[in-house]
């Protein structure tokens, strides 16, 4: 009989909001801050943290909130948790972001704006390099949960996915023509 161990949650659900007042919201803050930051990104445009409070900002946190505290309830954490920091990534046709992850507990995308062959996010296995090394050996009939290195998953308009914050991930080059636009984020435990 398996018995699997070290499960790794990944929480998807649709969130939906008002995405013209985000586009418009996105758009006036790259024209007031054209630089933006470098992190993960590999090109493309990361703004800084964004305020909490301004507008379109809040109402899409308010959707966001909901879902990590029943992504939390699923969990059973028992601590409460807030919101550290968020941000929104614009990646233009062969941008990307490189492996990353986060501090916090729970992180998350809210994809804005998606086209095919945009980019999909990819999630390591924890034991990924050595998964390359030993596991690649094996033949496999089908690739799964069990046995891949790595999981990907198509970036769909308006879908919100929350994993544990240690999840080493990038996202792949955008093929398409089309900008593709995500907001990133990380909770926190409350102390």
């Amino acid at each position: 009989m398996i018995q699997d161990i070290f499960k790794v949650p990944l929480y998807i659900s649709k969130c939906d909001v008002d995405n013209t007042m985000l586009l418009n919201y996105v758009n006036r803050y790259v024209t007031n801050n054209p630089k933006g930051r470098k992190a993960s990104n590999a090109g493309g445009y990361q703004s800084l943290r964004l305020d909490y409070e301004d507008g379109p900002v809040k109402i899409l946190l308010d959707k966001i909130i909901k879902e990590v505290y029943n992504f939390g309830v699923e969990l059973k954490i028992k601590s409460p948790l807030t919101l550290e920091s968020i941000w929104f990534n614009i990646n233009k046709q062969k941008e990307s972001n490189v492996l990353h992850n986060h501090s916090g507990i729970i992180s998350g995308v809210y994809y804005l704006k998606t086209h095919k062959n945009c980019g999909g996010i990819r999630f390591y296995h924890g034991y990924h390099d050595q998964l390359v090394y030993t596991w690649r050996q094996a033949e496999w009939k089908e690739y799964d949960t069990r046995t891949s290195e790595h999981w990907d998953i198509e970036p769909k308009n308006n879908e919100l996915i929350l994993f544990p914050s240690y999840l080493n991930h990038s996202v792949s080059a955008n093929e398409s023509t089309e900008d593709r636009i995500s907001f990133s984020f990380n909770f926190f435990k409350i102390w």
